[in-house]
C-alpha cells in the first residue's frame, strides 16, 4: 500500500519539536512570564514579586467581597423581618429593586475576581498558586471571623413573664 505524500498531509497542523509552548509546563516556578493579557508581562524579578503580592491582595479582596455579600444579605433580612414584625404581616417580603441591584453588583464583583484568580491558577505558575493560597488564608482569617451570637431575650419572651 503506497501512502506517498498523503501520509504527512496534516503535519503542518501539529507543532514541531522546535516550537516552544506558550506556557512552560516543565518548570512550575518561572519568574519571567506573562499572565492573562499581553500587557501583564513580567520582565524583572521585582515586577514578578509585585505581581505575586498583587495576586495575594486580590485573593484577600475575594474573601472581603464574600463577607460584604453575606453581611449585606443579613442586613436586608434584618430590615425585612423588622418591617414584618411591625406590620404583623405574615406574607413573604422581598428586597427592593435597589437592594437587589446592589446584591447583583456585589455578586458580579465576587464572580469577576474569582474568575481572574482561576485564570491565574490555570497559568500553572507555582508562585502565583501559592500567592493565591496565602491570600485566601489571610482573607479568611481577617474577613470571616466566626462570631457565635447569644440570642438576647426580652421580658415578653421569657417563659415566666406572666408569673413573676
Amino acid at each position: 500500500m503506497e501512502l506517498g505524500c498523503h501520509r504527512y498531509m496534516y503535519d503542518h497542523l501539529l507543532p514541531t519539536l522546535t516550537s516552544s509552548p506558550p506556557v512552560s509546563l516543565l518548570t512550575p516556578f518561572p519568574t519571567y512570564a506573562g499572565f492573562i493579557s499581553s500587557g501583564w508581562h513580567n520582565t524583572t524579578r521585582g515586577a514578578f514579586a509585585a505581581s505575586c503580592i498583587g495576586v495575594t491582595f486580590m485573593a484577600v479582596l475575594l474573601e472581603l467581597l464574600r463577607r460584604v455579600a453575606r453581611d449585606y444579605d443579613r442586613l436586608i433580612l434584618k430590615q425585612l423581618s423588622n418591617v414584618s414584625i411591625k406590620l404583623q404581616n405574615h406574607r413573604p417580603r422581598r428586597a427592593t429593586p435597589l437592594q437587589q441591584l446592589i446584591r447583583s453588583l456585589i455578586h458580579v464583583a465576587v464572580f469577576g475576581v474569582a474568575y481572574l484568580l482561576m485564570l491565574l491558577v490555570m497559568s500553572f505558575n507555582g508562585y502565583l498558586i501559592f500567592s493565591i493560597l496565602i491570600g485566601t488564608g489571610i482573607g479568611k482569617f481577617f474577613c470571616d471571623w466566626l462570631v457565635l451570637g447569644v440570642e438576647s431575650t426580652t421580658n415578653d419572651e421569657e417563659p415566666t413573664v406572666c408569673c413573676g
